[in-house]
């Protein structure tokens, strides 16, 4: 009977493992940032809007 080793795999799971909570902490650290991109994107966004309504209604 023929047997498979996987030892190979085994290292390669135990890497993909160990770099998974650098992932995380990646994600974790840069998602606040990200978040408050967007919200400040949208605001000032909205105000434009707001901005260039108000400009074509005194016209």
């Amino acid at each position: 009977m023929a047997e498979i080793n996987l030892t190979g795999i085994a290292d390669l799971l135990t890497q993909v493992v160990g770099l998974m909570p650098s992932f995380v902490d990646l994600i974790v650290a840069v998602l606040p940032v990200m978040l408050v991109l967007i919200i400040v994107g949208f605001l000032s966004g909205l105000f434009d809007g707001i901005i260039q309504m108000v400009k074509g209604v005194l016209k």
